[in-house]
């Protein structure tokens, strides 16, 4: 589920999206997905979320009288114990009427199961 950022709407640490002049506001994103859990035992780490940005770039134009959602992607839950499960991380996104922007969550690590019981 996402946070909707509304026009005159306060957001977080004082952001505010007005809902006065000038219709347009210029805005630098910086968009990271959550990382995927590690695997269990000897299995191997999970990856890091991706991200997308612009900053050193072109700012992109958001309309005060459209809707934005942005959703914050968690990152994988641990795996259960003796398992070759493994869970990625969750997407994050930034989107809105004309505005798409999407980071992938970051994959899980590989699982162990030993045969018998892990060493000591």
């Amino acid at each position: 589920m996402g946070i909707t950022i509304t026009p005159g709407v306060v957001i977080g640490n004082g952001f505010t999206l007005g809902s006065g002049p000038p219709p347009f506001l210029d805005m630098l994103y910086l968009v990271v997905a959550g990382g995927g859990s590690g695997g269990t035992y000897l299995g191997g780490g999970g990856g890091a979320g991706g991200y997308r940005t612009n900053y050193a770039s072109t700012p992109i134009v958001l309309d005060k009288s459209t809707v934005y959602t942005v959703t914050v992607g968690a990152g994988g839950a641990a795996v259960a114990s003796g398992t070759t499960g493994r869970n990625p991380g969750v997407a994050s996104s930034l989107t809105g009427t004309g505005t798409s922007i999407e980071s992938a969550g970051g994959g899980g690590g590989s699982g162990y199961v030993f045969a018998s019981s892990p060493p000591i």
